[in-house]
């Protein structure tokens, strides 16, 4: 059990990693999942603004980057949070 949290851990931490445009130190994951749906999100720091959190839905907006890409990445994240 322990080995399999390990690896949803890894994947959700790969994943997050992907979708953050800039160097970073730490991020905080939420996921709710309920029969109905649900959602993912995560606050980062970066290396330059280390005590500054940002909220990933804001990274489209302030961010040059692929919307679709991202929204596959959301999707991603949801998907191993329903594991």
């Amino acid at each position: 059990m322990e080995n399999e949290l390990n690896a949803l851990y890894r994947s959700i931490a790969e994943t997050v990693n992907e979708m953050i445009p800039e160097p970073w130190e730490k991020f905080l994951f939420y996921a709710q999942v309920s029969e109905t749906g649900g959602g993912t999100y995560f606050f980062y720091n970066s290396q330059n603004e280390p005590n500054h959190f940002k909220y990933s839905l804001e990274i489209p907006f302030e961010f040059d980057i692929d919307e679709n890409e991202f929204d596959q990445y959301e999707m991603e994240l949801f998907k191993l949070s329903e594991k």
